[in-house]
C-alpha cells in the first residue's frame, strides 16, 4: 500500500514537468546566415550589428554579458510579449555570431536566428512567473529584415573604391 501511495505522488510530482519547456538553445548550425557580407574589419562591422538589433522599433536589448566583440557572439534579453489566451503571449531572443571567412579576406558571415517561445499557461497566461515556455519556429521575417538592414551599411566597395570613371 505504501509503495501505491508512493508511486502515486511520484506520478503527481512529474506531471507537471511534463508541461515545462523544452528550452532547446539554437546552436549555430540552426541559425541563418548572411555570407559574403564586405566590411573593412570587425571594428567597423561591429557597431552596426549592435546599432541594428538594438533600434528602437525592434525593441531588443544586447545583454552586456553575453555578447563580445572579440569572440564575434552577441545575444539579446528575453523580449516578451504576453497575451490573455494560451499560446498567443510570445518571448524573443536574437543570437548569432559574426566570423571573417576566411581571416583576413575581410569577407563576413553573419549567422543569427531569434529564439522564439510561446506561452503555454491555461491557468494565468498574463503572469510571467507562472509561463510555460515552450519553443516554436524562429521569426524569419524579422531575420530577414535584419540581415537587409545590416546590408545597408556595407555597399560592395569594390563597386565604389576608386575615383569615378570619366564621361
Amino acid at each position: 500500500m505504501r509503495t501505491i501511495a508512493l508511486s502515486l505522488c511520484l506520478c503527481t510530482l512529474l506531471l507537471p514537468a511534463c508541461e515545462l519547456p523544452s528550452g532547446t538553445r539554437p546552436e549555430e548550425a540552426d541559425m541563418f546566415a548572411l555570407s559574403g557580407l564586405e566590411a573593412i574589419d570587425m571594428e567597423v562591422l561591429w557597431p552596426v550589428l549592435i546599432q541594428e538589433l538594438e533600434k528602437t522599433e525592434t525593441g531588443y536589448i544586447i545583454d552586456r554579458d553575453k555578447t563580445s566583440r572579440v569572440t564575434g557572439e552577441f545575444e539579446t534579453r528575453w523580449k516578451m510579449e504576453l497575451a490573455p489566451y494560451r499560446y498567443e503571449g510570445r518571448r524573443r531572443k536574437i543570437l548569432g555570431v559574426a566570423r571573417e571567412m576566411p581571416e583576413g579576406s575581410k569577407q563576413f558571415t553573419v549567422r543569427l536566428t531569434i529564439w522564439q517561445q510561446r506561452n503555454a499557461d491555461i491557468e494565468d497566461p498574463m503572469d510571467p512567473s507562472r509561463a510555460i515556455w515552450q519553443d516554436v519556429d524562429p521569426d524569419k521575417a524579422t531575420v530577414d529584415l535584419l540581415f537587409y538592414r545590416i546590408k545597408q551599411h556595407f555597399p560592395d566597395f569594390r563597386r565604389s573604391s576608386g575615383p569615378a570613371e570619366p564621361r
